[in-house]
């Protein structure tokens, strides 16, 4: 059994078994969450060498500097913060938020699945000033908290939101948990005007990734929905969908490559079973009217 990960083409031109892919990816997730654990550790252990990331003053990450939390919330906000602020917010009016939506369950970095300490790695190690980082944590208690999970929630703002309810289906509770996050974002930071909601597993796979997402924002989403402009902006933007989950009716160009691909081998495959199907005929004939 073959398969195709992360790999361009590799549908007609992987030569490993499913097992073994698995476990190099396994290890090599192993080897990032650790490499992410022991940099998230040397942030919290010497904040001093990192003051792009945390006050000297309060201890806390800066993105706390301009979180603004609500005195009353509406009855429909479910989320709570974790840490509160000690500082008197201030106000920018150009930041982007990121936030990450995780769940604390199966986020050992030991066995590979501190996936949330991946893309902060990414997105701390090159930070971007323009940019606030925080985090939602869905469902979840402080029982059975990881190492990698203490960490983080030390280092960066995190909401607690709530959406686990028996009347309501595992599609319907996630997508209360992105509207949580969603709500949670923008009333604590209300002067930014864009969020950027990722799930645990979407890790940036591009040291340009700020720069990139910003060319996108003030290149294309501004000019196409100004923001004092009378054209109503989109609720919402899907940035990325990983191809395997593409279907058919919108392929990616590698499907359509594996698709002409695979179709011309086996035109070739069968014109050559024809041609020699033929062959052997004629041979076959010849033979009988000799004889």
């Amino acid at each position: 059994t073959y398969l195709s990960y992360r790999q361009r083409f590799g549908l007609l031109f992987q030569s490993s078994s499913i097992e073994t892919v698995r476990n190099n990816l396994l290890n090599q997730h192993k080897q990032e969450q650790k490499v992410a654990v022991e940099w998230i550790e040397n942030v919290l252990k010497n904040p001093q060498h990192y003051p792009n990331l945390v006050s000297n003053q309060t201890q806390q990450s800066t993105f706390y500097d301009y979180l603004q939390m609500r005195n009353h919330l509406s009855a429909s906000s479910l989320y709570t913060l974790l840490n509160k602020t000690k500082t008197i917010p201030l106000t920018k009016h150009d930041h982007i938020v990121v936030s990450i939506l995780y769940s604390t369950q199966d986020s050992d970095y030991r066995e590979g699945k501190f996936y949330v300490g991946q893309i902060l790695y990414r997105l701390l190690k090159n930070h971007h000033s323009r940019f606030i980082i925080t985090l939602c944590e869905n469902n979840n208690t402080n029982d059975q908290i990881s190492d990698g999970i203490q960490l983080i929630r030390r280092l960066l703002p995190v909401f607690i939101v709530n959406s686990k309810s028996e009347s309501l289906n595992v599609y319907e509770r996630e997508k209360q948990a992105y509207l949580q996050c969603i709500l949670a974002n923008f009333q604590s930071f209300p002067n930014a005007n864009y969020l950027l909601l990722l799930q645990d597993d979407a890790e940036p796979n591009s040291d340009n990734f700020y720069n990139e997402l910003l060319s996108l924002i003030d290149n294309r989403i501004q000019q196409q929905w100004p923001l004092d402009g009378q054209r109503t902006q989109p609720a919402f933007i899907k940035i990325y969908h990983p191809r395997w989950l593409i279907g058919y009716s919108h392929p990616s160009i590698y499907i359509i490559i594996q698709l002409f691909a695979t179709s011309l081998f086996l035109t070739l495959f069968f014109f050559f079973l024809f041609y020699l199907y033929e062959t052997m005929m004629q041979v076959s004939k010849t033979s009988i009217l000799m004889s």
